[in-house]
């Protein structure tokens, strides 16, 4: 696999192949810099949210790029810390495409940036 690949096309391509639609403001999960492994970088950022009914938060809705998305919170927290992360990149603003940048950079090519 070539990982570098990969990371460039999810930087890059994900926000014009996936373009976010957001919608009202709903209860619903928290995604893109709104997640837990975001949160803290963006405290006073609007609330983006994948609509359920089991959300605990309020926020703006953005379709997530599938409709399952909402249950990995709970289910697979691995998943969804990268599902947030594609929607960082699919919505975000410089700031917060440069934190999935970085993350993206981490785990998928190391501390240097080179292949693992």
């Amino acid at each position: 696999m070539n990982r570098r690949a990969c990371v460039d096309f999810l930087i890059s391509g994900v926000p014009y192949v996936f373009p976010g639609e957001f919608g009202p403001e709903v209860r619903g999960v928290p995604t893109a810099h709104s997640a837990p492994i975001f949160r803290e970088q963006f405290p006073d950022a609007e609330m983006v949210v994948w609509p359920s009914v089991q959300g605990a938060v309020r926020g703006l809705s953005l379709t997530p790029l599938c409709r399952n998305a909402p249950n990995t919170a709970v289910s697979n927290p691995a998943l969804y810390e990268w599902l947030t992360v594609v929607d960082s990149l699919r919505i975000g603003r410089a700031r917060e495409r440069k934190m999935a940048r970085e993350f993206l950079e981490q785990r998928l090519l190391g501390q240097d940036g080179n292949l693992q």
